[in-house]
């Protein structure tokens, strides 16, 4: 598998606290069936020093060769979208997924829908392709579930976080998510991983879920197909969104 979505680079965000911590996280991973994962540190436009999360990057990477754990690391950034990271964006102050056209974003929790699609057109017209990060838990998608067919039909993608599937943030997020499923509207399964206490980078668990409810081949493109294509730059696959 590979996991889109993940806080594992030491000491960068709220993510892991240390590279111990990192790499007992790449273990977890890698035994529960993960061999890639991109790690998106949390990135805004008041925050971000690409230098350090290159260091970090790098740190994690020597350290995972040095321990023989079977883990490809890819590069990407989850950014909070502001006027002022739309800026960050345009000057390539932060990474995209893998050097691709895809961005993984985020809003705040209580963001307003049409500012939400503000940002996101402004990222389409300028040639990227956003990848919403667990639209399941804002407020204004669980408000007006429907936004979501139509950010599919403007070819944005949707990345689902597997806590949200198992209930993990409540029975609000949990009903959402699974709806989207239902309806065709999620392109990517992730962990969101920050640790190994809580929120976890663990996939088996939510592999057999998707497999038993819905088939292997969901599974396959939530949690391979779909992230490969997109760490390769290439269009993602989706089944045809049915409205709500």
């Amino acid at each position: 598998m590979i996991d889109l979505h993940t806080h594992i680079l030491p000491g960068i965000d709220d993510g892991s606290p240390s590279l111990e911590e990192s790499l007992a996280m790449a273990d977890m991973a890698v035994n529960s069936g993960v061999d890639t994962i991109v790690a998106t540190s949390h990135a805004c436009s008041n925050n971000v020093n690409t230098q350090r999360y290159w260091d970090a990057y790098q740190q994690l990477k020597d350290a995972l060769e040095k321990r023989h754990i079977p883990l490809k690391l890819i590069c990407g950034m989850e950014i909070f979208l502001t006027e002022d990271a739309l800026e960050a964006i345009e000057n390539k102050s932060l990474l995209s997924i893998n050097n691709t056209k895809y961005l993984l974003v985020e809003f705040d929790f209580e963001e307003e829908a049409w500012v939400a699609e503000y940002y996101l057109q402004i990222l389409k017209e300028a040639g990227y392709h956003p990848i919403i990060a667990h639209p399941e838990r804002y407020h204004f998608m669980q408000r007006d579930p429907s936004l979501a067919y139509y950010w599919v039909q403007q070819d944005y993608v949707l990345q689902a976080n597997k806590d949200s599937i198992l209930g993990r943030f409540g029975s609000n997020c949990q009903r959402l998510a699974i709806e989207f499923l239902n309806h065709n509207l999620i392109q990517v399964v992730a962990s969101d991983a920050h640790g190994i206490r809580r929120r976890t980078p663990r996939m088996n668990g939510i592999q057999a879920l998707l497999k038993n409810e819905f088939s292997p081949l969901y599974a396959n493109m939530f949690l391979n197909e779909n992230p490969r294509r997109i760490i390769q730059g290439e269009e993602v696959y989706t089944f045809p969104p049915r409205l709500f």
